[in-house]
């Protein structure tokens, strides 16, 4: 009995582990209750992730979830990773952060051509070859997405000092540590 239970246990774990909280109108998020904020993430694990997300998906400003209300600031790494049919996103002013590879191989990003990637002025990353140098940054650009540019280690004190954005990873832009990694910059700085 206890050999049965242990192999059953063990079939029925990939449909029990799960990598959100919530699905919400087909978009799954991490809700952080405390805050009253939601993440939105991958369906299971981001190799998997191909089918989670086809079309477009347009990203609310807030969710609703067990009858509470959350602010939908951020897209975790890697959430909508390798979703081959992924054809558009449109993302609220509420959103705040972008995580590493978020857009990585989705349609979307396939169908770009090769340069600096902007979604919803987001600067989401660079395709094809990587840039050197200086790079001129958008003046309405809200963000930049983690590791935008990973890779692209002569940009480092350019990236880092960036001063017109509302909000820049740096912690997560290059791929490489900036000096002050993990904090958000924001306009005035």
């Amino acid at each position: 009995m206890k050999k049965l239970t242990f192999i059953l246990s063990l079939l029925l774990l990939p449909l029990m582990v799960s990598a959100y909280d919530a699905c919400i109108d087909g978009i799954y998020y991490n809700l952080d209750q405390t805050a009253m904020t939601a993440t939105l993430t991958y369906r299971y694990n981001s190799s998997s992730n191909r089918s989670a997300y086809p079309g477009t998906v347009n990203i609310p400003a807030l969710v609703y979830h067990n009858g509470e209300e959350y602010a939908v600031t951020s897209i975790g790494d890697g959430a909508f990773r390798y979703c081959s049919g992924l054809t558009s996103v449109s993302i609220p002013n509420s959103v705040t952060s972008i995580g590493n590879n978020a857009f990585l191989g989705t349609g979307w990003y396939n169908n770009q051509p090769d340069g600096i990637l902007y979604l919803d002025k987001w600067l989401i990353g660079c395709k094809g070859e990587k840039p050197t140098g200086n790079v001129v940054i958008a003046d309405d650009t809200r963000g930049i997405a983690g590791y935008a540019f990973s890779g692209c280690s002569g940009l480092y004190a350019d990236l880092c000092l960036v001063s017109h954005l509302e909000h820049q990873r740096t912690g997560g832009v290059l791929g490489t540590p900036c000096p002050f990694p993990s904090i958000f910059l924001t306009r005035g700085v």
